[in-house]
């Protein structure tokens, strides 16, 4: 025979349920948060990358 839920584990189930929505939600807050902390780390290199390859260029374009 399948068991029978009653009212009790149905809001126990409920209780369960709505933490880990919770959880879930903080997860996802995390996930934006290091989504743009990946972003403004990516850009930081990048410019720094442009400028050491302007300071190559000028260099090389100075020394002709």
């Amino acid at each position: 025979m399948g068991e029978v839920l009653h009212e009790v584990d149905f809001n126990q189930l409920k209780i369960e349920n709505q933490q880990y929505i919770e959880k879930i939600d903080e997860r996802n807050q995390d996930l934006l948060r290091l989504k743009l902390m990946a972003g403004n780390t990516l850009q930081v290199l990048n410019s720094y990358k442009v400028n050491k390859i302007l300071q190559y260029i000028s260099l090389n374009y100075f020394e002709m």
